[in-house]
This record gives C-alpha cells, sequence and structure tokens, in this order.
C-alpha cells in the first residue's frame, strides 16, 4: 500500500503563516512527520508527499524520506489536480491524507481496514467551509462544500482509501 499527503496549497483560511499547513507544531513535533509516523507504524512505507506551496520548506523538513512531486500549479487548482499529478505513480491500492489533517492512528487503522473500493472517513459534526458530505443507504453519494448543512449528514475529514477498482475509477472519473 501506498501512502500519499496531499500538501500543495497555501492555506489561506489559516491567515500568512509562510509555511505549508503539514509544518504547523502540535505537542513537539510538525503534523506531517505525525502522518508519516502513522502511515509507517501501520506498514505503509511508500510515501508521496504532493507538494507546491513553499516546497522546499517540505522538502528540507522531511529530506529523503519520502518521494515529493511538484504541483507548479497549486495557486489555481485544487487536490484533484494535485492527486492528478501522481495518477502514473500510482499501481495498487492507496491511502491518502491532507497534509493538516491530525488524526488518532485508529481512525487511520479503520480507514486502511475497509473492504470498500473507495473508503472516505467522515465525521459526523456539520461545520460551514468543508467538505460535506450527503449518506443514503449507508452509501455516501455526494462530497462538497454546496452540500446545505441541513442537508448534510457529516464532514469528510480528508483521508481517503482507493483499492485497485477505487483507484481505476478515481482517475477515469477525474480524466473525465
Amino acid at each position: 500500500m501506498l501512502g500519499v499527503i496531499l500538501a500543495a496549497g497555501e492555506g489561506t483560511r489559516m491567515g500568512n503563516i509562510n509555511m505549508p499547513k503539514g509544518l504547523l507544531d502540535v505537542g513537539g513535533t510538525s503534523i506531517i512527520k505525525y502522518q508519516i509516523q502513522c502511515f509507517r507504524n501501520l506498514g505503509i512505507q511508500k510515501i508521496i508527499i504532493v507538494t507546491g506551496y513553499n516546497s522546499e520548506q517540505l522538502k528540507s523538513h522531511l529530506g529523503n524520506t519520502v518521494e515529493y512531486v511538484h504541483n507548479s500549479d497549486f495557486a489555481t487548482t485544487n487536490n484533484l489536480y494535485s492527486m492528478w499529478k501522481i495518477h502514473e505513480l500510482i499501481i495498487d491500492e492507496f491511502v491518502c491524507v491532507y497534509s493538516d489533517l491530525l488524526f488518532h492512528k485508529e481512525i487511520l487503522k479503520k480507514c486502511l481496514d475497509s473492504n470498500e473500493n473507495v473508503c472516505l472517513m467522515v465525521e459526523k459534526n456539520v461545520r460551514e467551509e468543508t467538505m460535506k458530505v450527503k449518506i443514503s443507504d449507508s452509501s455516501i453519494v455526494a462530497v462538497n462544500k454546496q452540500i446545505s448543512i441541513d442537508e448534510a449528514d457529516g464532514n469528510f475529514i480528508g483521508m481517503a482509501k482507493f483499492t485497485n477498482d477505487g483507484v481505476k475509477s478515481l482517475f477515469n472519473n477525474i480524466s473525465n
């Protein structure tokens, strides 16, 4: 299994921090180093970081412990484009997290243990400015920011796993 961390964005909603969000320190370590440690503790050795904004800071912080793919269009694109940047490198199932996502390792384990072709981790609390989800018959039927709070069943937290069949579907849909 491959681990992917999307770290291209500027983090404009966080104010003027002048660094990738994953470099924020929580309890003496950066969020992104914590994520990498969780991946490795659960058996994921190959990790790709999709960089963009101030990518040299990430490379300086992490060194050669991971692979890097650069999204030079980070200012005008989104996470789907960052995913597309790595589509030729994905030959097997993978798990993907947003670089600013602080999570308990058991949530990642639960995601990895899923047998579904696509597993999106969702929290039940609904907030503005998040990717809200709509669920019907135990399946996610919509994910976007335009779902009203009244109709949302939760928020996508920024963690997803794709099996081989899920990978094919994901990149076919992004391509279309």
